[in-house]
């Protein structure tokens, strides 16, 4: 498997985490302001750094709601549904980052078709390769659909379509030569 030459972001990238606080700050000083119509700016910003601090090994908004009344917040189901909220987001500012990673010029394959055949090198949980056919591709994101028949997954109707990877972690196998034959 290949890398490019400028890894593709991740998660926990500090430029992502940057992307991220910038998403949500607007809507935590709307939430800490009906409770302190007062909040300066300087309190936003500690405000902010104590939400990223709590947000680094979290995604659950209990577990960081958590995190924040260790700090001094008040704790309630409402702060738990909020965090549950600005911390899906963190994956919109993962996306903008891959988008513009992909714009510029990184994370393409070539060979990378619906239909092709390919080996699943990473992020299954079995921790084993599998074969498997592209049924789908995202170019914008870098990632593709993967069906593993032998995992279960289905073309159509209900059940797993397939595991949503990276480009980085599939490889493309050889294509049968009757499968050549029928494309010429």
């Amino acid at each position: 498997m290949s890398q490019p030459s400028v890894p593709r972001p991740k998660r926990h990238d500090p430029d992502v985490e940057r992307r991220h606080m910038a998403l949500i700050r607007d809507r935590v000083a709307q939430y800490l302001r009906t409770a302190d119509a007062t909040l300066s700016d300087e309190d936003l910003d500690h405000a902010m750094q104590e939400v990223q601090r709590a947000m680094q090994y979290q995604s659950d908004g209990y577990r960081i709601a958590e995190a924040l009344e260790s700090r001094g917040w008040h704790a309630d189901a409402e702060l738990v549904e909020f965090m549950d909220g600005l911390a899906s987001e963190r994956g919109d500012a993962l996306d903008e980052a891959v988008e513009e990673w992909v714009k510029a010029g990184h994370g393409g394959k070539p060979g990378m078709v619906v239909g092709a055949r390919v080996k699943v090198l990473a992020g299954l949980r079995d921790q084993r390769e599998h074969d498997g056919e592209v049924v789908r591709i995202d170019d914008e994101r870098a990632r593709c659909t993967v069906m593993v028949a032998a995992l279960g997954h289905v073309r159509t109707g209900y059940g797993t379509h397939g595991f949503v990877l990276d480009f980085d972690d599939v490889e493309i196998l050889p294509q049968a030569p009757d499968a050549a034959a029928a494309t010429v």
